[in-house]
């Protein structure tokens, strides 16, 4: 039980340090759960259940962080590019150019932002000056 509680501890530090905890949902956390019961079984001795649950728990979480899988950014649209930039309906490309400076400079990892958070406002500028051009 302890070393299920120790392995329990240094994925969410391992998560953690590498900013990744807050990309968990609901279904993350259900079958982190599952995980965990199956190394529960698994250290009490059952020899099927236990290591089942681990290897499902184990391919699931390896399709849905792989590259490519099911966590990957939805594709964004115009609309919601001019509301992430907080631009009216037809800026010119000074103007996203001007307001993706001013949002990087909140967002930016390097002063207190996230690295998604950045992703995205750089995704919205990308958006809108290929369809400005």
């Amino acid at each position: 039980m302890i070393l299920a509680l120790l392995a329990a501890l240094g994925v969410g530090w391992w998560m953690w340090k590498k900013g990744e905890l807050g990309r968990f949902d609901i279904n993350d956390l259900a079958i982190a759960g599952f995980a965990i019961v199956g190394l529960i079984l698994t250290v009490k001795g059952n020899e099927v259940a236990g290591p089942t649950m681990l290897i499902g728990a184990a391919i699931w979480f390896a399709r849905t962080y792989a590259p490519g899988g099911s966590k990957r950014p939805h594709p964004m649209g115009r609309d919601e590019a001019l509301r992430i930039l907080e631009l009216g309906p037809n800026p010119d490309a000074a103007a996203i150019r001007d307001a993706h400076r001013r949002l990087v400079a909140r967002v930016h990892p390097d002063r207190g932002g996230s690295a998604e958070l950045a992703a995205q406002v750089n995704r919205a500028r990308d958006i809108l000056l290929s369809r400005a051009n």
